[in-house]
């Protein structure tokens, strides 16, 4: 996983009505964040692993939607608002944001086109021995249980 400049167009990002923010946050990468930080943004109720059904063999790390009737630290892949998303683009500094994000780029009709595949990012944490460490750290199964909450 290569770092990605920084490709921030604030006007086009405060434009967009449409973005896929608004129905599925980006993913992070594996290796993007500490477990610490993992942790603290799951005590802060602000990310989520996210579990497919029909990929239930696997998760990965991303913002929380918003509104969502009751945090879990487990979900299934629900629709919803990125916790970061404010009227005027990503809260977050760029450096800060899920490497799905960071690839996202203005395309020539205001509208965004994202440089690297949903497959990609999620391939990325089905294939990291980081990934596993993660979820025996934080003692979550990809069935959605929690054995340490927070």
């Amino acid at each position: 996983m290569r770092k990605l400049p920084n490709n921030e167009n604030k006007d086009c990002c405060s434009k967009c009505k449409n973005c896929c923010c608004e129905f599925y946050p980006g993913t992070w990468a594996p290796g993007q964040l500490t477990i610490e930080q993992i942790e603290e943004l799951i005590h802060q109720k602000k990310a989520s692993f996210w579990v497919y059904y029909s990929e239930s063999d696997y998760a990965w790390l991303r913002p929380r939607n918003v509104p969502e009737e009751e945090y879990t630290i487990v979900t299934f892949g629900k629709p919803g608002k990125c916790v970061f998303l404010k009227e005027d683009g990503c809260s977050l500094p760029f450096e800060d944001r899920p490497y799905e994000c960071q690839s996202v780029v203005p395309d020539k009709d205001n509208s965004c086109i994202s440089i690297i595949t949903f497959k990609q990012i999620v391939g990325y944490w089905k294939n990291s021995n980081k990934y596993q460490k993660i979820l025996d750290k934080l003692k979550i199964d990809t069935r959605g249980e929690c054995h340490k909450c927070f």
